[in-house]
This record gives structure tokens, C-alpha cells and sequence, in this order.
């Protein structure tokens, strides 16, 4: 699925996230993935690093290859405040 979008993606940035559930809550997990294209890996983003500062948001951590990278998310409930900051961490990255 992550290279189905990165193939895609022009130019940017993107962000996939799960969550399945079992039988109860204590079941339910989340994976969050992250896919860079080409152009910005060259301006030095990588994929690892960005899905690792959102994962930490949600108690999980991660990592990968600079073009596309997966962290496990160990509290599902701040899955969706973590990704809200995603695009201020790809803006910061712009900056730099």
C-alpha cells in the first residue's frame, strides 16, 4: 500500500494509519506508515525520522528506509492528535 501512494506522490509527503481491535480495547492496535518522494529525500527528509517524531506523540517509535518507514503505536487514543501535528513537523522541515 505505502508504494501504491508513494507512486503517486509527485512531490510530498504522506501518512497512512491503522488501528485494528480486538476482542477489547487491550487488543486494539495501530501502525502508522510514512512515504517521502524522491525530491524532498534529496533535500534531506527521511521517512524514519518523520514517522518516529509522530509515533512519539502516540507512545510508539519506528523506523525505516528514507522513502518509506512504519512505527507500531502503543496509545491509539493520541493516534489522531499525533498525526494533527504532522504537517507542522513536515513545515519545520521546509524551514530547515
Amino acid at each position: 500500500m505505502g508504494q501504491a501512494v508513494r507512486e503517486q506522490l509527485p512531490s510530498g509527503v504522506a501518512w497512512l494509519a491503522t488501528t485494528t481491535s480486538g476482542s477489547s480495547d487491550d487488543n486494539e492496535k495501530s501502525t502508522l506508515l510514512c512515504v517521502v518522494s524522491d525530491d524532498l529525500i534529496k533535500r534531506g527528509f527521511k521517512a524514519g525520522e518523520m514517522v518516529n517524531a509522530v509515533a512519539q506523540l502516540a507512545e510508539g517509535r519506528g523506523g525505516g528506509k528514507p522513502n518509506m518507514a512504519q512505527a507500531g503505536i502503543k496509545a491509539p487514543e493520541k493516534l489522531a492528535d499525533a498525526l494533527a501535528k504532522a504537517p507542522d513537523i513536515v513545515r519545520k522541515k521546509l524551514a530547515n
